[in-house]
């Protein structure tokens, strides 16, 4: 059987975990998405660079889970923009 393998795959929000979490205030754990450090980012771009698989790595100053497009942040509403010209080069749209 033959698997079926990605052409690309694009990773758009921050790495996090749902882990349970404790607020500063209670002692009511909360199921808030836990941010995990940019190092993850880091590693996983360098296994790329190991393996010889062409990628791009966008870290932004701010942002949050969930942000979307961020159509009210000039600075995280680039990355619509930056995945476009990427996907174009790679000659997957037009």
């Amino acid at each position: 059987m033959k698997l079926a393998m990605a052409n690309f795959a694009l990773l758009l929000l921050p790495v996090c975990v749902c882990s349970t979490v404790f607020t500063q205030n209670s002692n009511q754990p909360s199921n808030q998405p836990a941010p995990m450090p940019l190092e993850n980012s880091l590693m996983f771009a360098a296994a790329l660079r190991q393996k010889k698989v062409s990628y791009e790595l966008h870290v932004y100053e701010h942002g949050r889970h969930g942000v979307g497009l961020a159509p009210n942040d000039q600075a995280l509403n680039s990355w619509p923009k930056l995945l476009e010209n990427w996907l174009r080069s790679r000659q997957f749209t037009k």
